[in-house]
């Protein structure tokens, strides 16, 4: 901002489906429960609720990362592309 005082900011986030949307906010709510605990939680339910976030937003899958990868690639090349013709 400083850089740029008058420059327009637009801000995007790019979302790339996972799981259905009822399996994500089951993870959501499991690690929202979590973090409402005050007690100490059993490490194996720790780890359980770890690795369904971690499955609801970053699956181990090389063919849903490069998809991931390619496609957002192309967004940014896009934008970047209208951007370079409006100055």
């Amino acid at each position: 901002m400083r850089e740029l005082p008058d420059a327009e900011l637009t801000a995007i986030t790019l979302e790339f489906g996972t799981e259905d949307g009822l399996t994500v906010l089951r993870a959501l709510q499991a690690d929202n429960w979590l973090w409402q605990q005050h007690e100490p939680v059993d490490s194996a339910r720790v780890a359980e609720i770890r690795q369904r976030m971690r499955q609801a937003f970053d699956p181990e899958d090389d063919h849903w990362r490069a998809d991931v990868l390619r496609n957002g690639s192309v967004v940014v090349e896009r934008a970047a592309a209208r951007i370079a013709a409006h100055p």
